[in-house]
């Protein structure tokens, strides 16, 4: 089993979606840690993102998909 080490860059993540409770993509994710100023890499954030829907805490949607 991975060992999961919250990062700083982790934590910027969490943060943008705490402040975002409305459904945002991966890139919406990127452009605000950006926006503020934040060196987060592309991949990290989508690693990250994949890590959080595999552990139940936030789900993934794809565009034109039905509830």
């Amino acid at each position: 089993m991975p060992v999961h080490h919250n990062t700083k860059q982790k934590n910027k993540i969490l943060e943008v979606l705490e402040n975002n409770p409305h459904h945002i993509t991966a890139e919406d994710v990127i452009s605000l840690l950006h926006e503020g100023g934040e060196k987060v890499g592309r991949a990290t954030v989508y690693r990250f993102l994949r890590e959080m829907e595999e552990s139940g805490k936030v789900k993934k949607y794809t565009m034109g998909e039905k509830n």
